[in-house]
């Protein structure tokens, strides 16, 4: 039995993540780039899917669109049935995995992001010499509305998250009108400590939840492998693993006290693994 963490009123919006395989570029065009084994990968890791029960399939962009102009663009969509989660995306040289609430903690997703991790290593043609990661990447999205305290923006972010506006105080006293809102984007890119090499980002932006006005956070944490022949199997289950601990302590270190009051008790998820 192992324990995963979950918060009563958590902001949790969608959880991705991407794993990147290298694709061949074509002389007459540098910006096409074919994925020689696309076909034959995509049949199998079907027949994979069936084996977890993942058997509906949309199809994201139509068969005439040739490959090559649309590199690491997922054109297939499979979930266990229409509008059920977690769902799985691929296309030439990408693999995705995304989630929404209900959520049952990182442990059920970590479960399921391993079981396509499996598939692509089992199912793309002679991996061990074909298959070259070159960029992993997880991040969440969280929402903050009036759920959450959200009255206005640039307070919120200051109050809540601890990020100031980009303006001063002289210049909103001196250049825009009183009694109005400031609203700005957010970006911030940084060297995690781990996974080892990885870039960090934290990103805020005005945005919209059920209808009203809301924060949205985006974090993610990206690997990008010059050398990607010693990314295998298991180093990729493992980079996910640190990439999710680094989210963690970062969601844990942007948040408040005052804002973690708002997301409720924690509750603890129960997972039987056989």
């Amino acid at each position: 039995m192992d324990k995963d963490f979950l918060y009563e009123n958590a902001p949790l919006v969608e959880v991705i993540a991407e794993i990147h395989w290298m694709l061949k570029p074509l002389q007459l065009d540098p910006q096409a780039k074919i994925d020689p084994h696309y076909e034959s990968f995509i049949t199998e890791f079907r027949n994979y899917l069936k084996k977890i029960e993942f058997i509906h399939v949309q199809e994201l962009l139509p068969n005439f669109v040739p490959l090559e102009i649309l590199p690491n663009q997922p054109r297939v969509r499979i979930r266990s049935a229409p509008d059920q989660w977690p769902l799985v995306q691929a296309g030439p040289g990408i693999l995705t995995a995304n989630i929404v609430p209900p959520y049952n903690g990182w442990k059920e997703f970590e479960g399921f992001i391993f079981d396509l991790i499996d598939g692509l290593y089992e199912c793309y043609p002679l991996a061990p010499i074909t298959l070259s990661i070159e960029k992993l990447n997880l991040r969440y999205i969280d929402g903050f509305d009036k759920r959450f305290g959200f009255i206005e923006y640039s307070n919120f972010a200051a109050a809540m998250l601890g990020i100031q506006p980009p303006l001063s105080n002289e210049f909103l006293r001196t250049c825009t009108k009183s009694d109005t809102e400031l609203s700005y984007v957010f970006e911030s890119r940084f060297q995690n400590i781990l996974p080892d090499g990885s870039i960090g980002k934290i990103k805020i932006a005005p945005g919209s939840m059920n209808e009203t006005d809301a924060l949205v956070m985006e974090m993610s944490c990206e690997g990008i492998f010059s050398n990607s022949s010693f990314i295998s199997l298991d180093s990729v289950k493992r980079w996910f693993q640190a990439a999710h601990k680094c989210l963690h302590k970062q969601f844990d270190a942007v948040t408040t006290p005052a804002l973690k009051l708002m997301f409720g008790k924690k509750m603890v998820v129960e997972l039987w693994f056989l």
